[in-house]
């Protein structure tokens, strides 16, 4: 499935398909995902979204009220 998928967003978003197909396989952006992963779990953070405010963890959809409270 993702196989037919990929292609048809590259060119929804109007992408340049060998451009986008160099980038995907060059590796560079799978060592930055896998480097930023690592940095993910030694910080703690367990999903998407996640917020660090003032040093407190803010998993999940945090309401703008609940960031101005902690912000101050």
């Amino acid at each position: 499935e993702a196989d037919k998928l990929i292609p048809e967003l590259v060119a929804a978003a109007g992408l340049d398909r060998a451009k986008f197909d160099r980038a995907l396989n060059d590796g560079a952006a799978k060592r930055q995902v896998e480097h930023n992963t690592q940095l993910s779990i030694t910080a703690g953070v367990a999903g998407t979204p996640m917020i660090y405010a003032n040093g407190q963890a803010m998993p999940g959809a945090v309401p703008l009220e609940d960031l101005k409270r902690i912000l101050g």
